[in-house]
């Protein structure tokens, strides 16, 4: 096992081809990933507690290393006193205040800056109505089962840090505030989806890896 910082962190967005990136860099040979990203949105966590992974040494020598966490595109911050998600994030009425949450873009930019200064942020975003209603939908189970309609979700803490998350061009620009515009690169699902190789080339640009193409039989989805 060897010890390294990632050279990427991905923040998301959920339910906008996240399951189909880890598919792609699960089949590269020069690409590998993890899931320890959610560090960065528990307070005071990542000034307290080493961030880094262990990778298997066949792992830890290839040439990219994508850490992710799809949470992060939501931009909140949970308390060390916060109560179980389930039970506040997606009961509606409940307020920022009373679950100890905060939302800001910002702060996690700032947090994954101190802590992996030379890092690259990768977003992946999706035509924001069709997202919204995927996520609406993704959720709808959590809700109490006669508080299941949309403006309930709306309603829940989880429904309005998606609202507040669903302003894209705030969250890009946190981000190309914080690590330049040239260290943060942006991906659309709907491109994915009708220009995939195309796509795939301008990622692996960006990460700093040969260009793979890559076979829809071997694609995860959601």
């Amino acid at each position: 096992m060897a010890t390294r910082l990632p050279d990427v962190v991905l923040i998301g967005y959920k339910k906008a081809a996240t399951t189909f990136l880890r598919s792609y860099f699960t089949s590269h040979p020069n690409i590998t990933w993890t899931r320890n990203a959610r560090h960065f949105v528990l307070d005071n966590r990542y000034l307290s507690t080493q961030y880094c992974a262990d990778l298997p040494d066949d792992e830890a020598t290839r040439k990219c290393y994508v850490d992710m966490f799809e949470g992060l595109s939501i931009g909140y911050i949970r308390k060390n006193e916060t109560p179980d998600w389930s039970e506040v994030g997606y009961t509606p009425g409940v307020t920022p205040a009373s679950a100890s949450l905060t939302s800001s873009h910002e702060e996690i930019a700032q947090r994954i800056k101190a802590t992996v200064p030379q890092t690259k942020i990768l977003i992946v975003l999706r035509n924001q109505v069709s997202w919204l209603r995927s996520y609406y939908l993704h959720q709808i189970n959590s809700l109490p089962e006669n508080q299941r309609a949309f403006t309930d979700f709306l309603n829940t803490l989880e429904g309005r840090n998606a609202l507040y998350s669903g302003n894209f061009d705030l969250t890009i620009e946190a981000y190309q505030q914080v690590f330049g515009k040239e260290n943060v690169h942006v991906m659309l699902l709907e491109q994915i989806h009708t220009q995939q190789d195309e796509t795939l080339q301008k990622l692996c640009t960006f990460l700093g890896v040969p260009f793979i193409a890559f076979s829809s039989d071997r694609e995860k989805r959601n």
